[in-house]
């Protein structure tokens, strides 16, 4: 509630996993809908601009606003509506259980407003945050080389050492990265010829007292529903569905086809009105 909304940029989750950690509506849009002009570039391969806001409906206003085009949001009839929930191998390392629960009361929310549910799978969608990494490392360092060869001390240490740690990269290693990358988006646009949008929690646990390091097991963690979208440009949206534990808010995540940010709003209109505004719990905050 500190503003109307905001504008946010999001290379392997930075607009969705903080509105998950705040209780807030986060889109991804289409990667290119939303122009980069003015936007320092970090991976001009994964980089998109969206916005951050109160609601879903607001969002929409805001991508209006950012593309000068019209983005009409409504409850969507969901009577036959196919939506996919996304096995991510490996996630139950990470899945805090309060967090699994308030998602699967957001699928029921959706299944008992009509759509049908299943279980969907993508293979080889556990490389996507490695080959984020890989693609960001080179580029971002590309990006900054002059900037960091001439005033090194202007950059934080863990942003220096990680543009300067991009300069060793293996190119092999960039060019595997983008070879999955096209193969995900050929599995993708196959998947999306059977179900309408597909779901998943936003982060696998609810806001850390630290930022987790990328270079520890929780980093990968941390990307592990987002990243993915960077990879392929898909829209994605974040909205909160519900207080998990230490009283904060979960996430769930709303995937797309290309172009159908408009959808992914419009479905999270339903989850929205079932679940009502969040209510924290002030009292477990307070003491954490």
């Amino acid at each position: 509630g500190m503003c109307y909304a905001a504008l946010g940029t999001d290379t392997g989750g930075s607009i969705r996993i903080p509105s998950s950690y705040c209780g807030c509506v986060g889109l991804k849009p289409t990667f290119g809908l939303v122009p980069l002009d003015g936007v320092q570039a970090l991976s001009w391969s994964l980089d998109h601009v969206g916005p951050l806001a109160r609601s879903c409906a607001d969002a929409a206003l805001f991508l209006e606003g950012l593309t000068g085009k019209p983005h009409p949001v409504a409850a969507p009839d969901l009577k036959g509506m196919r939506l996919g929930v996304m096995q991510h191998v490996g996630a139950g390392q990470w899945l805090q259980p309060e967090v699994d629960a308030r998602f699967d009361e957001a699928v029921k929310i959706l299944e008992k407003a009509g759509a049908k549910i299943e279980r969907v799978s993508i293979p080889d969608l556990a490389l996507a945050s490695d080959a984020v990494l890989a693609m960001i490392g080179p580029e971002a360092s590309i990006v900054h080389q002059e900037l960091i060869a001439r005033e090194p001390e202007k950059f934080g240490a863990i942003t220096r050492m990680q543009i300067e740690a991009g300069f060793a990269i293996p190119g092999t290693a960039y060019v595997r990265a983008q070879l999955l990358q096209q193969e995900l988006k050929r599995r993708f646009a196959a998947l999306f010829e059977q179900v309408d949008a597909v779901l998943s929690p936003a982060v696998p646990w609810v806001a850390p007292a630290e930022d987790p390091p990328l270079n520890d097991d929780s980093g990968p963690g941390e990307m592990l529903y987002a990243g993915v979208y960077n990879l392929t440009g898909l829209p994605a949206l974040v909205l909160p569905m519900g207080i998990a534990g230490q009283g904060l808010p979960a996430g769930l995540q709303i995937v797309t086809p290309w172009g159908a940010d408009d959808r992914a709003l419009s479905i999270g209109t339903v989850v929205e009105a079932a679940n009502g505004p969040l209510r924290p719990d002030i009292a477990a905050l307070a003491g954490r």
